[in-house]
């Protein structure tokens, strides 16, 4: 118990201080991040009821931290997410007023344990994680889709686009 509460904090400080670096989302001209909401959404369970999906921002994939282009990029999915009108996503206020609350963070990575249960505090039944590695003419995001409830990945997958002058502005 009490190792899990040293995660948490842990997890919270490190989302707290990723929240500082991240811009709106703008548009990306990129089908990839379409067709991976379709994926995420075709691979969750059928049920009467709209699944709640949080997305955290995707953190860079040799560093391990969030940067501004992984605040974007998750900023892209989440809209993608919405215009699919199929899930309810937790607006990223949420998100971050519930990461103030708890005074939270960490200096390590967000494991799909840790993000559950901050889903479950959300009333999010999905957690979307993803991380981001690019060079001068791609960006890859890879992503895993997670049940709050049990901690199990539902989804694994990647895109990979172009980048664009949007995407280079934010890098430089």
């Amino acid at each position: 118990m009490r190792r899990l509460l040293t995660v948490l904090v842990f997890l919270i400080i490190f989302c707290q201080a990723s929240i500082t670096l991240c811009a709106e989302p703008g548009k990306i001209k990129n089908d990839e991040f379409a067709k991976l909401a379709q994926q995420i959404i075709s691979s969750l369970p059928q049920q009467a009821i709209k699944h709640r999906i949080a997305v955290f921002d995707f953190r860079h994939f040799r560093k391990g931290i969030t940067t501004k282009v992984g605040c974007y990029l998750s900023g892209e999915l989440t809209d993608r997410l919405l215009a699919t009108k199929k899930l309810d996503v937790v607006e990223r206020q949420q998100l971050n007023k519930l990461l103030d609350e708890q005074a939270l963070g960490a200096t390590g990575a967000i494991t799909e344990e840790t993000a559950a249960k901050l889903g479950n505090l959300l009333g999010a039944d999905i957690i979307c994680l993803g991380t981001h590695y690019g060079g001068n003419r791609f960006m890859h995001v890879d992503v895993r889709v997670v049940s709050s409830e049990t901690g199990a990945v539902l989804y694994s997958g990647s895109a990979k686009h172009e980048i664009d002058e949007t995407l280079r502005d934010i890098m430089n």
